[in-house]
């Protein structure tokens, strides 16, 4: 769908005033009509945000043709897209109390940190369901790395959705 024919008129209109006669003779043989119809074929789907940052970075020694103006459009920064947060999933309120006695026992005796941590990672190589930010808690306050690829695969098919 070309351009709608108001934004062509205006865009001419800007490109005369900052231009003057040195745009016009651009055109002088042709019909303005011809002239508005092919920029506005030309500019088809860009937004006036493309528009307006070409009217911003014209050339100063000569006015643009349709081609060039739109060469100068598509310099235009993308839009930027609205982004949505990511979702949040609840964490089940037996695995909340979990987490914050174990956190209660930690400040109480810093070893029972690392005992739990290990537990945690001995309980999904055994084959038991474990929350990610178990998983994750425990890599970090032991330093455990999964060794290998299987041992990663391992522990990740262990995780549970919180």
């Amino acid at each position: 769908m070309p351009l709608p024919s108001a934004w062509v008129d205006a865009l001419m209109a800007k490109l005369t005033v900052r231009y003057g006669e040195a745009f016009m003779r651009q055109y002088a043989d042709a019909e303005p009509a011809i002239v508005k119809a092919d920029w506005a074929e030309v500019l088809d789907g860009f937004r006036g945000e493309d528009i307006g940052y070409a009217l911003r970075y014209l050339p100063s020694e000569r006015p643009p043709n349709a081609m060039q103006f739109r060469g100068i459009c598509r310099r235009a920064p993308a839009a930027t897209q609205a982004q949505l947060p990511a979702p949040v999933t609840p964490m089940p309120d037996a695995i909340r109390a979990k987490l914050a006695e174990m956190r209660s026992r930690m400040q109480r005796n810093p070893r029972f940190g690392a005992w739990a941590a290990g537990s945690a990672l001995d309980a999904a190589r055994d084959g038991a369901a474990v929350p990610r930010e178990a998983i994750d808690a425990a890599l970090q306050a032991t330093g455990d790395l999964p060794t290998t690829s299987d041992d990663e695969a391992l522990l990740s098919s262990r995780v549970t959705a919180t």
